[in-house]
């Protein structure tokens, strides 16, 4: 089994660690797991290949239309997906049964390349940017479940703008072969209701991190090697940027200003600017964008509580790294971190979007009577739902039914072909196309169909009539050459009581799908068969 990961952006950090981590579990489980990124964080790996070279200058490219045409935007990141490098180039394209694509903005694959990918794929989607028109987080804009336009992020009133054209080119670019996965409930529901998705096979598969990373340490000796005070309770906060107005920081100024400053001392990790530091109240400590992930299990471990007053998160894995850590975590009730945390049992899950009930949350951590068995079940809790080794087994059966199908086709398509009626190939491109989809409404159906002629083909010695005249009976004769021995339709003038007294056979199988219950009817009740001598097929 050959999975190529597609992965933007640095591997040491954001969605892009999550990624990493699956791969490095997938190749414990004995896949052939490669990955082609933009990273220029190098990682001793041979199985990652870089391709970063030419990247700053398609950014660039990127930077400038959008400058040219909405010079007023929000500082929201926004991505047109209209520069990439073509991956189908490389060998180990060419190698890999599925292509897994992950984050693959900044300008790392176009969309309309995606639509060369003939081969099937799984996307992991780890914020909304690949249904919407752009927008990563499109906050309490709901355009992209019709279509976008004139869209809040980039300033504009035209509904024809940008937004419009770029969500009209994934509609156009991606097809029923690519398996969406949402990394939460909350990706995975905004996925369904999407128009762009809401027709494809979509499934939730949680995030994951890595719990041999994240340990707990012990609390006393973190805080005395980080230089922090023995005599207060340590919050932790943190993200990539929490100057970003969907991760909640300024909820969070206001929620610690229901907490007694002398009790508490608070430690920010991640970027963050002047405007922001000057509203806190409380003894903190900068940490700034923390890389290792060894400082920073030593950073979760030194705290008593994190915080993530995330408005809008695709899932929330510092939440989970700190949990991994033996640290319990708050949050808001809302979007993806509400899937991490339960509710007052590994950690608290404020009324959205409460300053005041993210305080009352943080109080009932710090002040739990039975505090260190608290750390024990946010541990226990995570691992068992998140850890990296749990969530890449779930991805292995996904690659298997998704190979498995690809190869039953294939199985199909040379049983086909190898028939002396050779008037099959309409038919044996309708059995591979509806087997390699990821349209499961008629792909599933098609299998079972497939399924269930395999188990006639093997009782050997059996004859059968089949009833009807469409594409089904026409697949089912292709398929059963040898122990096809008649065929009648109701459209037909013949003497059905006659034709069938004069054949001998085992079953009559009913190719007419819908109409099941109607034709059993007409034979069992105007022809007389027995129930037991019509075969329907089980879907």
């Amino acid at each position: 089994m050959n999975i190529l990961h597609v992965i933007s952006g640095n591997l040491d950090g954001g969605a892009a660690r999550g990624a990493f981590w699956l791969h490095t579990a997938l190749k414990e489980l004995h896949i052939n797991s490669k990955i082609i990124t933009t990273s220029t964080k190098i990682i001793e790996d041979t199985d990652i290949i870089y391709v970063s070279e030419d990247n700053y200058y398609r950014r660039r490219l990127e930077q400038i239309v959008l400058d040219k045409n909405y010079p007023n935007r929000t500082k929201q990141i926004f991505s047109t997906g209209l520069f990439g490098f073509d991956i189908t180039k490389l060998k180990e394209f060419e190698k890999a049964d599925v292509i897994h694509l992950h984050w693959i903005n900044d300008s790392f694959i176009k969309i309309e390349d995606i639509k060369k990918f003939k081969k099937p794929i799984v996307w992991t989607v780890r914020d909304l940017w690949p249904m919407t028109g752009g927008c990563h987080y499109p906050m309490d804009c709901k355009n992209f479940f019709d279509k976008c336009g004139a869209c809040p992020q980039i300033s504009s009133n035209d509904q024809y703008d940008l937004s419009n054209k770029i969500l009209q080119l994934k509609k156009d670019s991606f097809n029923s072969n690519i398996q969406i996965v949402g990394i939460s409930n909350w990706v995975t529901n905004n996925a369904k209701k999407s128009s762009l998705f809401k027709n494809f096979n979509i499934k939730r598969i949680f995030n994951n991190v890595n719990s041999k990373t994240f340990l707990p340490l012990n609390k006393e000796i973190s805080k005395k090697e980080l230089l922090l005070p023995l005599d207060k309770k340590i919050i932790l906060v943190g993200a990539q940027s929490l100057d970003d107005v969907y991760k909640g920081f300024s909820k969070f100024i206001k929620a610690i200003s229901y907490l007694n400053r002398n009790d508490y001392f608070l430690c920010i990790f991640g970027e963050i600017t002047t405007d922001l530091l000057i509203q806190i109240n409380m003894p903190h400590k900068l940490f700034g964008f923390v890389k290792n992930s060894v400082n920073l299990n030593k950073l979760y471990s030194a705290s008593d509580v994190f915080v993530a007053p995330s408005i809008t998160e695709a899932f929330g894995k510092t939440i989970v790294e700190s949990m991994l850590s033996g640290t319990p975590a708050v949050c808001f009730n809302a979007t993806g971190p509400k899937d991490i945390i339960s509710h007052k049992k590994d950690g608290y899950k404020a009324k959205p979007y409460s300053p005041k009930d993210l305080a009352n949350g943080i109080e009932w951590v710090i002040n739990n009577t039975n505090y260190n068995n608290l750390c024990l079940k946010t541990r226990e809790n995570a691992k068992e739902k998140f850890d990296s080794i749990v969530i890449s087994a779930q991805y292995k059966k996904l690659y298997e039914r998704i190979i498995n199908k690809k190869s039953s086709a294939k199985v199909i398509q040379k049983r086909l072909h190898t028939e002396k009626n050779q008037n099959n190939d309409k038919i044996k491109d309708l059995v591979f196309d509806a087997l390699t989809t990821n349209n499961y409404n008629f792909s599933i159906l098609i299998n079972s169909f497939y399924l269930n002629i395999e188990k006639l083909n093997k009782k050997p010695n059996k004859k059968y009539i089949i009833y009807g005249n469409g594409t089904i009976k026409k697949i089912i004769e292709a398929l059963l050459t040898n122990k096809i021995v008649g065929f009648i339709d109701i459209n037909d003038s013949k003497d059905h009581s006659k034709v069938l007294s004069n054949l001998i056979y085992d079953k009559i199988i009913i190719s007419v799908m819908g109409r099941e219950k109607e034709i059993q009817n007409y034979l069992t009740k105007e022809i007389g068969i027995h129930k037991k001598k019509l075969y329907i097929f089980k879907i």
